[in-house]
């Protein structure tokens, strides 16, 4: 999934709590999401309905689609300046999926602060 912040410029003071949400957010799910920060003309060329300080959540297949983008946006500045009302939101966009752990994707599995449920499968069933 592709996170984007749009709009993020304008109040010093407000756009320094928006981007430190946002960077605290990416270190905290890093391996997980890509994060990026755009300003708001670009991003209303993806999406004609954004005007104010707003999160898209993208989706691997909606990512190459021409605009408008399919996308889940958050635009509460209420979520936007909570990291734990943030990660949650973003957390509530992915589908649950069973993912299989490896010597090579452990760390990601292992740093969340969520229960890991490990299923020992024998490959004869």
């Amino acid at each position: 999934p592709f996170v984007l912040a749009c709009g993020f410029e304008g109040e010093p003071q407000e756009e320094a709590k928006l981007t430190g949400v946002l960077q605290a957010t990416a270190n905290l799910l890093s391996g997980e999401m890509i994060f990026a920060q755009a300003n708001l003309n670009l991003c209303s060329s993806l999406r004609a309905d954004l005007t104010s300080p707003s999160v898209l959540y993208i989706r691997k297949s909606a990512a190459s689609t021409a605009p408008p983008v399919s996308a889940s946006i958050q635009s509460s500045i209420s979520v936007l300046l909570n990291q734990e009302a943030f990660v949650e939101w973003l957390n509530l966009q992915r589908p649950v999926l069973l993912k299989e752990i490896t010597p090579d994707n452990s760390w990601v599995f292992l740093e969340r602060r969520e229960a890991l449920v490990i299923f020992f499968v024998d490959s004869k069933d």
